[in-house]
């Protein structure tokens, strides 16, 4: 059929130049129709795009052109039999040529706070609207302004709060980055997680919401709780966990004793 198709169009094909009233009128009177150009329009330059924006061109003239009286043309008819495949077509040239159109910037992750004070309803509702990330994996050394710098490349960050040790009030490896807009936040989902910051793997998730006092480590030591059950010695995370390190001083201080 498609053969077929493609061999009227070319035994129709009009002379002169294209009238775009005829494709308009088209375009409203056929929804499918309206939804390629419109698309068509948005991903302009592509070669493969332009090839079938001509040919929806071609088969509208057919069909409503001067020559045919409004009679309906056989070419158009076929054309409308293949709605399911110009829907597939559309979705395909989706993919390629937007990226965002198979991204997870938009879906919710597993993170979620533990304390939220509030319902799980109430706490989904509000990272489905929030525009605060939570960043995770970062290394003790790395800087508010080391965050601001990448983070702004995503967007205009409205403010960043670093994570601290409740007690030392050190840096303790995760911060929260509040953006103005949804859209930017989104962004940095999309850009930047998953990339290095101080050799480190940066890793963001959406946020409730920052309240005063989630800054602070929620560990036994003060910091992360994570970072007490850690088995491996990670120097941008404090060495060893504090449990391993009170127990290799103590072993440390038996051996010169003995």
């Amino acid at each position: 059929m498609d053969r077929q198709m493609s061999a009227g169009i070319q035994q129709s094909r009009p002379s002169g130049k294209i009238n775009h009233e005829i494709l308009m009128e088209e375009t409203r009177r056929i929804p499918i129709l309206g939804e390629v150009v419109g698309q068509l329009r948005n991903i302009y330059g592509s070669s493969l795009a332009e090839q079938f924006k001509n040919e929806l061109i071609i088969a509208s003239q057919l069909n409503r052109g001067p020559m045919n009286n409004g009679i309906s043309n056989p070419h158009m008819d076929m054309l409308l039999g293949v709605d399911e495949k110009i829907s597939d077509l559309l979705h395909q040239l989706n993919m390629v040529l937007d990226p965002k159109s198979k991204d997870k910037a938009r879906e919710l992750g597993s993170y979620r706070d533990m304390r939220f004070e509030g319902s799980l309803p109430e706490q989904e509702r509000r990272l489905a609207q929030s525009t605060t990330l939570y960043i995770g994996n970062l290394s003790y050394f790395t800087s508010e302004e080391q965050v601001w710098e990448l983070f702004r490349r995503a967007g205009d960050v409205r403010r960043v709060i670093m994570g601290l040790d409740r007690f030392n009030k050190t840096p303790c490896g995760f911060c929260f980055v509040e953006y103005y807009t949804r859209e930017d936040a989104e962004n940095a989902l999309r850009y930047i997680s998953g990339t290095r910051l101080d050799d480190r793997v940066v890793r963001c998730d959406w946020d409730a919401g920052f309240k005063e006092g989630r800054q602070f480590g929620r560990g036994k030591h003060g910091g992360q709780v994570r970072d007490e059950y850690r088995q491996n010695f990670d120097s941008g995370r404090g060495g060893w966990n504090k449990t391993i390190q009170k127990r290799n001083d103590q072993f440390t201080q038996r051996n010169i004793k003995a």
